[in-house]
């Protein structure tokens, strides 16, 4: 399913020797409007996906700062990314 959001801008960038699980750092730019910092591309037990920003709180818990509302909208982001990633680390 298609979503609304257009994503104007996708800047990937992946670490040339990534020690441990994260990858590489991401910016995506919505609908040329609003760009979203601090995202990360992180090697899971299932393959690559998509992390957004988080904060650590008193409770020891962490709390997302942003994240994609639907399902259909983080699958749409994530898919844009890795494919971009993908692009990035193989050229």
């Amino acid at each position: 399913m298609k979503t609304n959001i257009e994503l104007t801008a996708i800047k990937v960038y992946p670490f040339k020797q990534a020690k441990g699980k994260i990858k590489g750092f991401v910016q995506v730019v919505l609908n040329n409007a609003l760009k979203l910092n601090g995202l990360k591309i992180v090697e899971g037990e299932n393959g690559l996906f998509l992390s957004y920003p988080s904060e650590k709180g008193k409770d020891g818990n962490y709390y997302s700062i942003y994240n994609p509302i639907t399902r259909e909208s983080r699958t749409e982001i994530q898919d844009a990314v890795l494919a971009n990633y993908e692009a990035a680390v193989s050229a």
